[in-house]
């Protein structure tokens, strides 16, 4: 679909559409790993360019976003968590109808925050942010959350029947069709659990119970999600 859109932009010759465009193929570029990063840098030098050119806030908060993205993709989590956080507050600011844009950020901070070890800043945001999906009715972002970043604040907290509350509420509040990166955090957050609880062999059982639907999604292709499920699976085998 980006493809498509990026080859109609660039007949329309529009330079805010070739920017989004330019963006969104730089994030699902960043998605493969660092093997790509002159292409990224490439696409986001175009797409901040054109934004800066035209003066369309929205392309200019998009460029910035994917930016952070692409930092999160690579591994640089100090990097990324400021500019998913200047994202969103562009957005925020001067963007009508991106609530999407500010969900993708906000999640993409907290990951960035949780590959850090930042506890204390996660465990203070966090209410706020749950809070604000509730009073909005946004179910994405309060599930992604939900599902990734709130179960390991709970460990973090000595919790661990806590986190496995919020990862049975998460998989209750999204769909069971098909598999989405929600299952795949819960999947994640689940196996954490069982391990922090001291309990290796239901781990191991979990993984191997969630491995083939996870590569049957695709998600593996994602370098971040493929070094993370694998790490994950590694720490429930030492476990059991």
């Amino acid at each position: 679909f980006n493809t498509l859109g990026m080859r109609r932009a660039l007949r329309s010759g529009e330079p805010v559409r070739i920017s989004r465009a330019r963006s969104v193929e730089a994030a699902f570029l960043a998605s493969v790993g660092r093997s790509q990063r002159r292409r990224v840098a490439a696409a986001l030098t175009e797409a901040q360019a054109l934004a800066a050119r035209s003066g369309d806030r929205h392309a200019q908060a998009l460029a910035v976003g994917v930016e952070g993205q692409a930092a999160l993709f690579f591994g640089e989590f100090a990097r990324a968590q400021v500019l998913c956080q200047e994202a969103e507050g562009l957005m925020r600011e001067h963007c009508v109808g991106a609530a999407r844009e500010v969900a993708t950020m906000r999640v993409w901070a907290a990951r960035a925050m949780q590959y850090m070890g930042k506890v204390h800043e996660l465990a203070a945001w966090l209410p706020e942010a749950m809070q604000e999906c509730r009073d909005r009715g946004d179910l994405y972002t309060e599930t992604t959350l939900r599902a990734g970043v709130v179960p390991f604040a709970r460990l973090c907290a000595g919790d661990p029947a806590g986190a496995r509350r919020e990862c049975v509420a998460a998989r209750a509040a999204w769909t069971t069709a098909g598999f989405h990166v929600q299952h795949y955090f819960a999947a994640m957050s689940e196996i954490a659990t069982a391990i922090y609880a001291g309990d290796g062999a239901a781990a191991v059982e979990l993984a191997r119970a969630i491995w083939p639907v996870l590569e049957r999604s695709l998600l593996l292709r994602v370098q971040l999600v493929r070094v993370a499920a694998y790490e994950t699976v590694a720490r429930a085998l030492i476990a059991a």
